[in-house]
């Protein structure tokens, strides 16, 4: 299942507070945590973690970057482009697993000979 396009995933708040969305919550966050697991693996056996950092007042991370193909398929990626790199967010905070490693899930657009091309996501809408 893909965080990104999941439509079971509760939408509004109110809906969170039903048992039925509470139920939903716990299931997506379940099967987010084994994505991450599942990932954090694909990176080690293919020399995919980066020690990024240390930031400003921020220690250094270890991150697992792993490309997610059109077909919602794994890869390696061959470049990390510097708006993919892991670091801390505007607001200063970072989340932190000490002595762990970060899953970051890179989605890639269409293959172009020699570039590599990440797909637009988000939760707003995108203007191209």
């Amino acid at each position: 299942m893909s965080a990104e396009g999941d439509s079971s995933l509760p939408r509004r708040y109110a809906d969170l507070l039903t048992d039925q969305g509470q139920a939903r919550l716990r299931e997506w966050t379940r099967v987010y945590a084994e994505q991450n697991v599942e990932d954090i693996e694909f990176a080690k056996a293919a020399g995919a973690i980066v020690t990024e950092g240390p930031w400003e007042g921020h220690p250094a991370q270890d991150v697992a970057y792993v490309g997610i193909n059109l077909l919602d398929e794994r890869v390696v990626l061959t470049a990390i482009c510097a708006v993919w790199r892991f670091g801390p967010d505007a607001n200063g905070m970072m989340v932190r697993k000490p002595g762990g490693v970060i899953a970051r899930r890179v989605y890639l657009g269409p293959s172009l000979p020699g570039m590599v091309v990440g797909r637009a996501q988000g939760q707003a809408p995108v203007q191209g």
